[in-house]
């Protein structure tokens, strides 16, 4: 039994897949030098029904011709009742390769059907063989093994098929010889049939497949082929020979005459020992005036072989006319008109004779290169000897030149009659590369095998990684752009000096683009680019004020109306300036004129801020943070919030009372200075701190404080500042005194 099929499915996707490839390459070669078969149509092959395939001559006992059937579980392809074939698809009948999708008719048991191609495997009862082409190619596909067995033979030759090389003619005795299938055990053979050690015609030892029932039916095919065997009738007078066939009602009986003992005179050799009449005296008609008799089985009026000389007819059946070829079919004999048909109709020792009825059209081929002179048409029933059923010779007389031919350059001539004279991969073809951009370096997967360049395939060198820049190939001078100018696999790999512009006051680099990598001292780059380069110089000494704990000494502010402008840059961005001032808050009896003010009189862009400090740069000291003006006043009065210095008083009562957090229960104090009036303050409520002190007399006015103190400002970017820094100079108008409140 075989092995188990892959399912149809998985089948037929990968034949899919093998026609995919297969039908715009023209053909899948394997190198192989088989015969047996013939051109057909564009670079195809048709099988001779004689089976003359590729063997292996390693196989043992029997070369399968290729990967071999390992299913029995998949339905026959063939014969599949719920997918009936369409026409030209595996298992559609035909006459002849055309008529078939594969481009290979075969034998079947049933006759010609569409072969389907394989890659390693066949439906079950079929096995993946190959075959071979007039050009030497092998291809694969799914053939009957088992197309022959059980034929009447009379050698092994007979039974030898695509993938059956080793199937031989088995002698089963006077019954006759029939086809075997060669084996190694009992699972090597199909059902009902058993591997024995048997004889093969010529008396050679082999182990072949024989039926369990000692017998054989006859085929389809072997019945249209009228297959024969030669069988035996025996007795103790001897041993005489016949034939038994195929015909439609089935395996004829064997038609060997009786042994019988030598009769004289009869001129019959009786005992069929190859003697006629021996021991007999000769007398009346004789070997010398007899005449020629033929057995005439199908009543043609023509027997076979040599026929007997005798004086009157042996039978009814005998016939005066000889010649017969094949006398079990009445339409075989010298007078029958030949037709295609795979048989000597007429005898003549020649099978389809070229116009024989049914003959197809071919074309001469006088130079034997399998193809024909499209201009001198024939009509044959087979292609070969001196016909083919390819046109396209372009030069009948020269065989080295045809379809099959390899294009040569230089010789002016069109070898493979395509129309063209040394087109792409000709023989003695320069490799040329795709060079788009015309820089004499190519594609490197990009090319074609010419005579001559092209307008587009012209260049001899590849390596071309961007063929659509002519500025990139290899040995191009690289450049700071973020691509590999010379196509060694490396951006921008040489030194910034090289590839860039030197920026006034700075240093080059490269980072996908040329750019300002550093600047000389005191100058910076601002803006990014190289052609102004460090284009902004810093302040002189301005390295000295950039922390708080050595600020600029701006002196002190009276608010009596004093103010100071500053000037710098703020560069780079992480630079800042510090300022320290002293804001005197002079003494006052009525109006305290005290109004601290930071603000930018010019801020280039936007961009700059302050943070205020007031007493020192502890963090728990900061007034300000990341604003553009700052203002601490007490020239005003809130009534609302009872805040403010403007009006105020200095007038003092020392009496004895009680106030709570050093404030007086009857009048107020400044907001926030010592946390507002306390009521209802108990001198043991510690944390009320009452104590005996002295209060302002005069309702609806704050104390008159001194405000004076130390301001620390400093200048830097803005946080998030998102445009380019500016060279720009600020201006810092820092005042006291010269605002109202407010303004």
């Amino acid at each position: 039994m075989r092995g188990k099929q892959p399912n149809k499915s998985l089948f037929l996707v990968i034949c899919a897949v093998f026609f995919a490839f297969l039908i715009p390459h023209s053909m899948i070669s394997c190198g192989s030098t088989n015969s047996g078969v013939t051109p057909f149509g564009d670079g195809w092959t048709q099988i001779d029904l004689g089976y003359d395939v590729g063997k292996d001559t390693n196989s043992k006992p029997e070369d399968k011709g290729g990967p071999q059937d390992t299913g029995d579980e998949e339905k026959d392809f063939y014969d599949d009742e719920d997918v009936p074939a369409l026409p030209g698809e595996p298992g559609w009948p035909c006459e002849d390769n055309s008529d078939c999708n594969s481009l290979f008719c075969i034998e079947g048991p049933d006759g010609k059907v569409c072969a389907q191609p394989c890659v390693d495997s066949c439906p079950e009862g079929f096995v993946c063989t190959s075959v071979s082409s007039g050009s030497d190619d092998q291809f694969f596909i799914c053939v009957y093994p088992d197309l022959n067995l059980c034929r009447p033979c009379t050698n092994s030759e007979a039974c030898k098929g695509p993938a059956s090389s080793a199937a031989g003619c088995v002698d089963f005795g006077l019954g006759g010889s029939f086809c075997g299938m060669s084996c190694f055990e009992d699972t090597d053979c199909q059902d009902g049939y058993l591997c024995s050690d048997v004889l093969l015609t010529g008396g050679v030892p082999d182990r072949q497949c024989i039926p369990q029932s000692g017998s054989c039916e006859c085929s389809k095919s072997a019945i249209e082929d009228a297959a024969m065997t030669t069988c035996y009738v025996e007795n103790e007078h001897g041993t005489c020979s016949g034939t038994r066939a195929c015909i439609a009602e089935g395996l004829t009986e064997c038609n060997a005459p009786e042994p019988a003992p030598e009769v004289c005179g009869d001129s019959i050799d009786n005992n069929c020992d190859g003697v006629i009449d021996e021991d007999c005296e000769e007398t009346g008609c004789t070997v010398n005036n007899c005449t020629n008799y033929y057995e005439d089985n199908d009543d043609d009026g023509f027997g076979p072989g040599a026929g007997v000389c005798v004086c009157e007819p042996p039978s009814d059946e005998h016939v005066t006319q000889g010649g017969d070829c094949n006398d079990l079919n009445e339409d075989v004999n010298p007078s029958a008109v030949e037709a295609c048909n795979n048989l000597d109709d007429n005898c003549d020792g020649i099978i389809d004779n070229v116009g024989a009825i049914g003959c197809q059209p071919a074309f001469v081929d006088a130079d034997g290169d399998g193809f024909g002179d499209p201009d001198i048409p024939a009509c044959a029933c087979s292609i070969g000897d001196g016909f083919s059923d390819v046109a396209g010779d372009c030069d009948d007389k020269n065989a080295d030149v045809s379809p099959a031919i390899t294009e040569l350059c230089g010789d002016f001539i069109d070898n493979d009659c395509n129309g063209e004279i040394d087109e792409e991969s000709a023989s003695g073809c320069q490799l040329f590369f795709l060079d788009g951009d015309g820089d004499g370096f190519g594609v490197t997967d990009d090319s074609k095998c010419l005579c001559e360049p092209t307008p587009i395939y012209k260049a001899h060198q590849s390596g071309d990684c961007n063929d659509s820049v002519a500025s990139i190939y290899p040995s191009a001078k690289e450049q700071c752009n973020g691509v590999d100018d010379d196509c060694d696999l490396l951006i921008d790999e040489d030194s910034p000096y090289e590839m860039c512009p030197i920026p006034p006051f700075g240093e080059p680099k490269c980072d996908g683009a040329c750019g300002v990598d550093g600047c000389l001292d005191g100058w910076y780059d601002l803006n990014g680019i190289v052609g102004d380069g460090c284009e902004c110089k810093a302040d002189v000494n301005d390295h000295l004020d950039n922390l708080c704990s050595n600020p600029r000494q701006l002196g002190s502010l009276s608010d009596v109306g004093e103010k100071t402008v500053v000037k710098g840059r703020i560069v780079p961005g992480t630079d800042s300036d510090w300022f320290q001032v002293h804001a005197i808050d002079t003494a006052d009896d009525s109006c305290d004129q005290f109004n601290f003010k930071v603000q930018f009189i010019n801020n280039p862009n936007d961009s700059l801020a302050v943070d205020v400090y007031r007493g020192s740069c502890s963090g728990s000291n900061q007034v300000c943070t990341s604003q553009t003006s700052y203002s601490f006043a007490t020239n005003f009065r809130d009534d609302a919030t009872k805040t403010g210095q403007c009006p105020c008083t200095t007038i003092v009562t020392t009496g004895g009372e009680v106030g709570c957090n050093n404030a007086d229960n009857q009048f107020e104090q400044p907001a926030g200075e010592f946390g507002g009036p306390c009521l209802d303050c108990s001198p043991d409520e510690a944390t009320d701190k009452c104590v005996t002190f002295p209060h302002y007399s005069v309702p609806g006015k704050n104390r008159c404080t001194d405000e004076s103190a130390t301001f620390f400002i400093r200048v830097h970017v803005k946080p998030g500042y998102g445009g380019i820094l500016p060279c720009g100079r600020y201006e810092l108008e820092i005042s006291n005194g010269i605002y109202a409140y407010g303004e």
